[in-house]
Formats: structure tokens, C-alpha cells, sequence
């Protein structure tokens, strides 16, 4: 399945600040089983997610994401900004299969299975 318990993906952070107000008490395993729940229940969804990238020095920059689920197990995400990300796409299929597409060499690739906790597009994320 694609959202494993042990793993933090990009998706959950989408619901992250929403089950966080008043809930103070939760710890972090609480909150990615809530995170879970709440992804679960549609069967299909479409989302923007603004993620922060804050470094060591306290420079900051912001990705606008589009996501697009259909049922449980297909996802695309599209980054719309910044202007140099922009257009880079993800693709998740069922059996673990996931494609990257990079605009700036008009290529769609495989993510292989060895390589999917390498970090993508400047965050902390994986493609796990």
C-alpha cells in the first residue's frame, strides 16, 4: 500500500495542521494514523498543497503542489510553483510503480525500487 505507517510522504502533510489544531496531546504516530484515516476515506480527491522548505540558515522557499487521487492507490502530484520547478510531475500506481516526469528533459522516468528513498525536488520528501 502506498501510505506506510513508518514512512512520512508528501501526501500527509496536506491534512497534517488541520488534525494538529486542538490536539496538542497526539503524538507523532497518533497523528499519521488520524493522517491515514482522513486519505483513506475518499476514493478520490484533489488537493494543493503549499510545502515550506525552511534550511539550517533560515532561508525559505515554497512549493505549490497539485494532487489528484483516484481510489486508494493512484496518485499524480503536479509542482505549479516556483517557476523553475514548475511542471515536474509524480505519477503512483498500484504495485509500488512510480514515475517522475522532469520537464527540463521532456522525459518521464521509472523510479526504481533501490532509489526511492533518495530525496526529490529540493525537500526532505522521498519519493516513498
Amino acid at each position: 500500500m502506498f501510505f506506510k505507517k513508518t514512512n512520512l510522504c508528501i501526501w500527509a502533510l496536506c491534512f497534517i495542521p488541520a488534525l494538529i489544531s486542538g490536539a496538542e496531546d497526539l503524538n507523532a504516530r497518533e497523528i499519521l494514523n488520524k493522517v491515514d484515516e482522513v486519505l483513506l476515506n475518499a476514493k478520490d480527491q484533489q488537493m494543493v498543497m503549499k510545502i515550506l522548505i525552511v534550511d539550517k540558515k533560515g532561508s525559505r522557499k515554497e512549493r505549490e503542489v497539485l494532487i489528484y487521487q483516484k481510489g486508494d492507490n493512484k496518485r499524480l502530484a503536479k509542482v505549479v510553483q516556483p517557476a523553475d520547478q514548475r511542471g515536474i510531475g509524480f505519477l503512483s500506481l498500484p504495485g509500488d510503480i512510480i514515475y517522475v516526469y522532469l520537464p527540463a528533459y521532456k522525459k518521464v522516468r521509472r523510479i526504481a525500487s533501490h532509489v526511492k528513498n533518495n530525496k526529490f525536488a529540493g525537500t526532505d520528501f522521498t519519493y516513498e
